[in-house]
């Protein structure tokens, strides 16, 4: 990469991470702003990375790191059950981030008891809260990552291919003054989930605009909530963002980037730029009905998984077996030659039927009357109202960025063997992966919605 290249993208990570260090100043909470319906009771500090001498240095910390095994299995098992139910059956563009739900109920898991924590435990993969509470932040902690500019490759290089990767995970939970909140519940939240804690009148207009400013700030303006107060009978508000950007490890060269026809299920033929190239040696498999490959990131990779001709990309979410399989199975490998044209896609999702997705998976106390979150308040009835994700993902010739919003309410090389062509000129699934988990899975219907 050219020197030009590495300070262009490098000076874009640095302001779109610029409220890392926004302090009290965030979300006009700050009395110098001139507003004090918002009041700050917990405020977070990241875990920075370190400063790294040489490579060798950054590697041997980096082999040392591993995700918690339990996280693993449970954060598994909850990313292909959750992804399954939101993407079967749907028409049109989709994206969700397991990740984003996961980190935002086992926040909430920590101010359940009784019936509504067994629920949540079962859902998430865990036996117990402070188990929960203890690998998320340990997976928080290897996962979070936002660049330290005084990492090189070497004395007066350019900055380490991980400068130019980010990965933000950001927690923040916002209570009524009518609602009694319990300090220990803060203070869990703050120590193992990194939440920012504020307490104020969230039926204001000030509050509003303050929860959509922590919103917009965390996801680099990729996703910009109505700066609305919320309902009457809300008293809490659980928000999480996830802010994503990495580079291909080879990047499209825009002199590639040809327009093509990309053909939808419904028969329409649309026009679009479709990036192009050709990998030799690469890994792919031939699984039932689809052909699956991957494309490395320098930090991560995205899998694309092409259905058959004929076959419909909604065969294959229609469980968390057959998404499985289409994402992370190891049947029908092969290495070989294999064939890109990627369509360049920039689209927004906001998921429909969260509420009811949790409930089919067996999170049913936690909503209504009956639910226990006395470890929360001692206020009853409090119950989860709804749940609700926004999504926006980008993949270019540089590679891709993405963001999600999630918020919980509370209411009272080897030699060639074949060949593939993953010519994605029709609906497909996609996942963006870090450290081999899921941040973001979704199907594209249409590049140029």
């Amino acid at each position: 990469m050219k020197r030009e290249e590495w300070k262009r993208s490098y000076k874009r990570i640095c302001c779109l991470l610029a409220a890392i260090g926004a302090g009290t100043a965030l979300c006009g909470c700050s009395p110098g702003n001139g507003t004090q319906a918002v009041r700050r009771l917990e405020e977070v500090r990241f875990p920075a990375e370190p400063v790294y001498k040489n490579s060798e240095e950054r590697w041997e910390a980096e082999r040392n790191q591993s995700l918690p095994e339990a996280f693993l299995a449970a954060y598994s098992d909850f990313s292909y059950g959750t992804a399954a139910e939101l993407l079967k059956d749907k028409k049109e563009n989709t994206a969700y981030s397991p990740l984003g739900l996961y980190y935002a109920l086992a926040a909430a898991a920590q101010g359940a008891e009784g019936k509504t924590e067994e629920e949540f435990l079962s859902l998430l993969g865990y036996d117990s809260v402070q188990e929960l509470a203890k690998d998320c932040k340990s997976s928080f902690d290897i996962l979070y990552h936002v660049p330290n500019k005084e990492n090189r490759t070497g004395a007066g290089e350019e900055p380490h291919t991980s400068s130019l990767y980010s990965l933000q995970i950001a927690n923040s939970l916002w209570a009524d003054d009518s609602l009694p909140l319990k300090e220990a519940f803060a203070g869990r939240l703050s120590e193992y989930f990194y939440t920012d804690v504020f307490q104020g009148d969230l039926q204001s207009g000030e509050a509003g605009e303050a929860m959509a400013g922590w919103v917009k700030e965390r996801t680099g303006g990729l996703i910009q909530p109505e700066p609305a107060p919320l309902p009457e009978n809300v008293q809490l508000s659980l928000r999480n963002t996830i802010y994503f950007y990495d580079q291909w490890q080879d990047r499209f060269s825009p002199e590639t980037t040809e327009e093509d026809v990309f053909y939808t299920d419904d028969g329409q033929e649309i026009v679009c730029d479709f990036m192009n190239r050709e990998n030799g040696s690469t890994g792919f498999r031939k699984g039932e009905n689809f052909t699956a490959s991957e494309l490395a990131l320098k930090n991560g990779a995205v899998v694309f998984v092409l259905p058959d001709e004929g076959v419909g990309v909604q065969e294959l979410v229609q469980s968390a077996e057959t998404l499985r399989e289409a994402l992370s199975g190891t049947n029908g490998q092969s290495v070989g030659e294999v064939v890109w044209k990627v369509p360049k896609f920039s689209y927004g999702y906001k998921a429909e039927g969260m509420k009811e997705m949790l409930q089919t998976l067996g999170l049913n106390e936690a909503f209504g009357e009956s639910a226990d979150f006395s470890g929360i308040s001692d206020q009853k009835p409090l119950g989860l109202s709804d749940v609700a994700q926004e999504v926006h993902i980008g993949i270019d010739e540089n590679g891709v960025e993405a963001a999600a919003f999630t918020e919980i309410l509370w209411a009272g090389a080897a030699l060639p063997q074949g060949r593939a062509e993953m010519i994605l000129n029709r609906p497909f699934l996609y996942a963006v992966k870090n450290k081999g988990q899921i941040l973001f899975v979704g199907i594209c219907q249409d590049p140029v919605p």
